[in-house]
């Protein structure tokens, strides 16, 4: 249904060798952010969607997939929106597209009764380059909160581009 490759398993070995790292100032953020708005715009306008399954469990697992394209039906933004009560999180993950590669990723989220947002950008490669993230006790102060450099954080895509095609869900 959706050509993309899953994430490479060399890749994320290579990478969690670096996790601990903080990158504190990315020279090309302003640059990733603005090509982001430009997909969200482009998204609300053009409007093309392929939406997956709802898939639920009797645990109250969940978690639902959509996938904007552009005209040539290659991946924008993949939203993917899922609870997991076991971990205690609930929220959204964003996938930003360039050239069929991950950019760019925002997370928002509920975790054990902590709102976060956090954000990571990637190299072509699939380098994760910088992750920031704000956090608050509650889903209104979060607007308010300055974002802070955190370790490296790779959000894992294999999981939403499974549910796309319904493998293994």
């Amino acid at each position: 249904f959706v050509s993309c490759k899953p994430s490479n398993e060399s890749k994320k070995a290579k990478t969690n060798e670096n996790k601990n790292i903080v990158v504190k100032e990315l020279k090309d953020e302003k640059s990733f952010d603005e090509q982001a708005i430009k997909i969200d715009s482009f998204v609300l306008a053009y409007g093309k969607v392929a939406s997956s399954l709802d898939y639920s469990k009797s645990d109250g697992t969940f978690i639902h997939v959509d996938a904007h394209l552009d005209d040539k039906e290659e991946f924008l933004l993949v939203e993917e929106e899922f609870e997991n009560p076991s971990s205690q999180e609930k929220g959204t993950k964003k996938y930003y597209f360039q050239k069929n590669k991950i950019f760019k990723t925002d997370e928002e989220f509920l975790e054990k009764e902590i709102f976060k947002i956090r954000v990571s950008y990637y190299a072509p490669n699939g380098v994760c380059l910088k992750t920031k993230e704000k956090t608050a006790a509650d889903a209104f102060s979060i607007e308010n909160k300055k974002f802070v450099a955190v370790p490296k954080f790779i959000c894992n895509f294999d999981k939403a581009l499974r549910v796309l095609n319904q493998e293994k869900e």
